[in-house]
């Protein structure tokens, strides 16, 4: 029996000089090319991920995509252009770093890259990453979005097919977003329409520090608070338990043991 291998690379000589299999990034190599730009820029401070998405990774298997969030709360801070709070850097096999830091620039990579989806399937997936990726413009590190599959459909449109993606806000507020993703008769992805209608929830301003108010009332209402950011709260009362007096940071222990007890 003839190696797979061996068949491969047969075929590929075959086929010409041209064809070549791209190859994915290494997704740490990438986080630390990011971090190098954002040194560059003079933009230290920003939380990153390596973004983990199924829709994302069947739409661009050779593209490794990181989220940007530069926290906004207790106190915003200022991102040099062309950064944004929150934005996304992408590689793809070519080696080429991208910075997708608006809903145009995100249109554009979609116009360049997402081609040729003849199957509804590749059509859904396709929109479901566009969604994904989008949600991230609106993220100040609080919310947590959930895509509704069940209302994911596709319709004929004027220029081609159209597919419907919802998602909502299941923490950090209340709120939905529904996005329609248009692709012409080949496949290919020409633009998007957004509707979205968000309600932010408690956000970190000084709960951390009335743990210990005497009232009663207000001791009630910062814990309550701190509860419903759940995990998203974690660098703040880091931060404010770094400089908190000893008593302080028993209470700030404490609700952070119980946020992690009650699974927020």
């Amino acid at each position: 029996m003839v190696p797979s291998r061996v068949i491969l690379v047969c075929a590929l000589l075959l086929l010409g000089p041209s064809v070549a299999l791209a190859e994915k990034p290494d997704s740490k190599k990438v986080l630390a090319a990011v971090k190098t730009q954002l040194n560059t820029l003079k933009a230290p401070g920003a939380v990153m991920e390596v973004l983990k998405d199924a829709a994302v990774d069947k739409t661009f298997p050779e593209h490794v995509f990181v989220t940007v969030l530069y926290p906004q709360f207790p106190v915003a801070r200022a991102v040099p252009k062309p950064l944004k709070p929150a934005c996304l850097y992408v590689q793809g096999g070519d080696g080429k770093l991208t910075l997708l830091a608006d809903l145009q620039a995100l249109n554009d990579y979609f116009g360049r890259n997402v081609k040729a989806r003849k199957t509804d399937e590749e059509i859904k997936n396709a929109s479901k990453a566009f969604l994904k990726l989008y949600q991230h413009f609106q993220q100040d590190g609080f919310y947590a979005f959930a895509l509704m599959d069940g209302e994911t459909k596709i319709e004929m449109g004027e220029q081609g097919k159209e597919c419907t993606v919802v998602s909502v806000v299941m923490k950090g507020g209340n709120g939905k977003m529904t996005l329609v993703v248009k692709f012409n008769p080949e496949g290919n992805y020409i633009g998007v329409s957004t509707s979205q209608l968000l309600e932010r929830g408690p956000r970190p301003r000084c709960q951390a520090t009335k743990l210990l108010d005497p009232d009663p009332i207000v001791r009630h209402m910062a814990e309550e608070a701190l509860l419903s950011m759940g995990r998203h709260a974690r660098e703040y009362l880091l931060e404010q338990r770094a400089k908190a007096s000893p008593e302080l940071q028993k209470a700030i222990d404490a609700i952070w043991e119980r946020i992690q007890r009650e699974g927020r």
